[in-house]
């Protein structure tokens, strides 16, 4: 990492890639008989793949937001449903392929990573509206992604652990 970086940017940076790369991992050890186990039966009834899908989707999202936070200072409006986002465009995907999903999540992970070394301290302070929390700054926004992340992966583990012990 660049030495220019401040303590906090390279502190974020670090978890990100350490995240990444425990992600990844995580999702190339599934076997193909885990990407179609229902991992979440609401409305949507998203299997594995759809988990993976909707990561991929967060991902860029919320890079696009935080951008917009730090360039002009906004964020989702007042009426943005996140239910009813997540929904849509996780069946309006157009790979399904779990392969091609894992290098678009690096992808974007590592575009992210980019954008955030050229983020100032004031713009991590940066304060605009996220679909989840609410008003939040910029820097808690990123702990979000790898929150995020790992409550997912943590939902996928116990319904593969509680589809094996049915098995």
């Amino acid at each position: 990492m660049e030495d220019s970086l401040s303590d906090l940017s390279q502190k974020l940076i670090s978890k990100l890639e350490k995240e990444r790369e425990k992600s990844f991992m995580f999702f190339n050890q599934l076997n193909s008989k885990d990407w179609h186990i229902k991992t979440y039966s609401e409305a949507a009834a998203w299997s594995v793949n759809d988990v993976l899908a909707h990561i991929v989707i967060a991902e860029e999202s919320l890079g696009d937001l935080m951008k917009s936070i730090v360039t002009e200072g906004s964020g989702v409006s007042d009426d943005f449903d996140l239910k009813e986002f997540n929904e849509r465009t996780v069946a309006d995907i157009e790979v399904k392929d779990s392969s091609v999903l894992l290098e678009k999540f690096k992808k974007n992970r590592n575009k992210n990573i980019e954008m955030i070394k050229n983020f100032s301290d004031n713009d991590f302070k940066a304060v605009g509206s996220h679909p989840y929390f609410g008003e939040a700054e910029v820097s808690e926004m990123i702990k979000l992604m790898i929150i995020h992340i790992n409550l997912h992966i943590r939902d996928i583990r116990r319904t593969i652990k509680g589809n094996n012990e049915k098995s």
